[in-house]
């Protein structure tokens, strides 16, 4: 084999691969379109009022949890919370400003019941006279702590599990984006099946040059060169 073919056949393998690179992107483009739908719908979500578990009418840093900062905060404050709830007990004045800090004011557009409605309705049956409470079946201070606790916790794992979540689906959206960066121009899948017709039509074109420059090497005929032009104008 002559060094012409050898640059044929070198032409091919780089075809191949560019094609076998081009398989892997325009997968990667699928399954980023797909994979992302449920996820952007969730965040879009959050963003709207009203819309996230325990949220609030009015404000609170739990509306911004889209936000890796924001919800960094909701975290240490939760966490710390509830470390105070466990070795102190419940005390409304002593954790109001980080309660509306996280879920708003307590005002006539709360309508929801999240944690700072609930840990306010604790706090004051906790302080009621026992025989108020035994009356009214109302729980113990003691049940009203650990209920909060409970919840507090329950509040701390969701959040968890929203951050645990984002940080897998970043990962993941940044594989694919690298993937997808493969080849040029591949915001778009129209684009990706454009270049994958070049592809072909540059391993067809090689295979048939590498078929002529054997031919000529044999001493076989050669059938004359065929060049097509089709232009749009």
């Amino acid at each position: 084999m002559g060094a012409v073919e050898e640059s044929f056949v070198e032409n091919l393998v780089a075809i191949r691969w560019r094609q076998r690179r081009h398989l892997i992107a325009e997968a990667a483009e699928i399954e980023k379109g797909r994979a992302f739908l449920e996820w952007d719908e969730m965040q879009r979500t959050i963003a709207e009022p009203g819309n996230f578990p325990r949220s609030r009418h009015g404000g609170g840093l739990l509306r911004e949890i889209a936000n890796v900062e924001a919800l960094d905060v909701c975290l240490v404050k939760l966490g710390a919370m509830k470390t105070r709830i466990e070795n102190q007990g419940l005390d409304f004045a002593r954790d109001r400003a980080d309660l509306v800090e996280l879920y708003g004011h307590l005002d006539s557009g709360h309508w929801q019941m999240d944690l700072h409605h609930w840990y306010q309705r604790f706090a004051e049956t906790a302080a009621l006279p026992e025989d108020v409470r035994r009356q009214k079946g109302l729980f113990s201070p003691e049940n009203c702590k650990n209920k909060l606790w409970h919840d507090l916790e329950e509040e701390l794992q969701k959040l968890r599990w929203y951050k645990d979540e984002r940080n897998s689906m970043l990962c993941e959206r940044l594989e694919l984006e690298s993937l997808c960066q493969g080849i040029p121009d591949s915001a778009r899948l129209d684009t990706l099946m454009r270049y994958a017709t070049t592809l072909d039509r540059s391993f067809d074109r090689t295979v048939n040059q590498l078929e002529r420059a054997q031919r000529i090497r044999l001493g076989q005929p050669v059938a004359p060169r065929i060049d097509v032009n089709v232009s749009s104008s």
